[in-house]
């Protein structure tokens, strides 16, 4: 079965799975991919590369824990926006602009949803 994103780029099926983020990787990816001023932490980007490499089907209980309380950000995704979202990071090429830019709007809910939650702790 497709998905909406299936559809949009032409991609075929892809299967959905998450990716966990560090809040501070997550923010610097939220700037690349909304093409924001300013320079690049080239450490977090790697970081953020690496778990979208790594994205799991589920999320284990102790990154669950870490997510509930703030200090990590999970994000479901699809290989199409994975893959987008890897070839910005590794060779700053805009494969989809518009799947980068809801990817980008989506993880910023996320990094923002992270920091009310480490706040009210």
């Amino acid at each position: 079965m497709a998905t909406e994103h299936d559809s949009d780029t032409g991609t075929g099926a892809s299967r959905a799975s998450k990716v966990v983020l560090r809040p501070a990787a997550a923010a610097e990816l939220v700037d690349l991919l909304a093409d924001a001023p300013g320079t690049a932490d080239e450490g977090l980007l790697d970081d953020a590369r690496d778990a979208l490499e790594d994205r799991m089907a589920k999320v284990p209980g102790p990154q669950q824990r870490a997510i509930g309380a703030g200090k990590l950000v999970a994000l479901q995704i699809d290989d199409g926006e994975a893959a987008a979202a890897i070839e910005l990071i590794e060779h700053e090429k805009v494969v989809d602009g518009r799947t980068l830019q809801r990817l980008a709007d989506r993880l910023r809910a996320r990094v923002r949803r992270a920091r009310r939650r480490r706040r009210s702790r």
